[in-house]
């Protein structure tokens, strides 16, 4: 599962390269996400 953000109104896939998020507890993966967003306000 890739995380998104919200932003402008709508949901965003962040942009750049993506980074695992680990369960502190269990180590299991639990999503992606990656460290740019790209949005132009208006």
């Amino acid at each position: 599962m890739q995380l998104q953000n919200y932003a402008s109104g709508q949901w965003v896939a962040g942009t750049g390269k993506q980074a695992d998020l680990i369960d502190a507890i269990t180590g299991d993966l639990i999503g992606t996400t990656s460290s740019g967003l790209d949005a132009a306000i208006d």
